[in-house]
């Protein structure tokens, strides 16, 4: 009961929507949807310079306009290229997918806000963030 009131619910893949987080947990929140529907990826520009990427994908669109609208306001990026991948399921269903990606400067701003300052209790994903 305590989960449903945090709007976690059975089924929730399509419809999930981002939930209030306060202020000061919201960074871990973030961090732990990375962890999870997320990848912090490093690519080789046609410059020959390393740029980092870092993504977060969903299959709720009204997630992950939650997601945009926090990182917004927070950390006041606003260029947000939200795709929609589709692909045919074995049940012969089209299953959409929604992806944000990061590079460069505004990737850096999301692992500032996400890795920096970490305590000890702080729970994250090494491996991920190495």
């Amino acid at each position: 009961k305590d989960i449903k009131k945090l709007g976690v619910v059975p089924n929730k893949k399509k419809i999930l929507l981002f939930p209030n987080i306060p202020k000061e947990h919201l960074r871990h929140f973030i961090r732990g949807f990375l962890d999870g529907d997320g990848w912090i990826t490093t690519r080789i520009r046609n410059n020959k310079h390393g740029e980092i990427c870092v993504g977060f994908s969903n299959g709720s669109r009204n997630f992950m306009d939650g997601l945009i609208n926090v990182l917004r306001s927070e950390l006041k990026i606003d260029n947000f290229n939200l795709r929609c991948r589709e692909k045919l399921t074995t049940k012969e269903e089209i299953s959409k997918t929604y992806q944000l990606e990061f590079y460069a400067n505004n990737a850096g701003k999301i692992l500032s806000f996400l890795y920096g300052d970490l305590s000890e209790e702080d729970l994250s994903l090494s491996r991920k963030y190495r």
